[in-house]
């Protein structure tokens, strides 16, 4: 709903590693316009090589991982099928394309 907000727990895997409290790097919803009810996000959380993944909308639990790399934003198509993991700024990082029908990443 646009203009609302919502807590959303996420597990002790996407936030916790032996050293303690990871930073979340990149949170993003993933839209769907003909879904309603439950919309995934997707995080980027960890030291680099960090670690990308989607999760329910509500319960925070994993339901995808795109694996470690060095990703610093996740950037999500206006329909949601298409999701782009990228290393921007000053990291030097590759980009990764992925098509969430196929859960396979777009081979380049």
């Amino acid at each position: 709903t646009v203009g609302s907000a919502m807590v959303v727990p996420l597990p002790k895997e996407a936030t916790k590693d032996g050293s303690g409290t990871v930073p979340i790097v990149s949170a993003d919803w993933i839209p769907n316009p003909s879904i309603t009810g439950v919309v995934p996000f997707g995080v980027i959380s960890g030291r680099m090589p960090a670690l990308a993944s989607l999760h329910h909308g509500i319960t925070g639990e994993p339901t995808f991982l795109f694996g470690r790399a060095h990703r610093n934003t996740m950037d999500v198509s206006p329909h949601g099928r298409f999701i782009v993991c990228g290393g921007y700024g000053n990291l030097a990082g590759g980009m990764d394309f992925w098509d969430r029908n196929k859960g396979k990443m777009i081979p380049r």
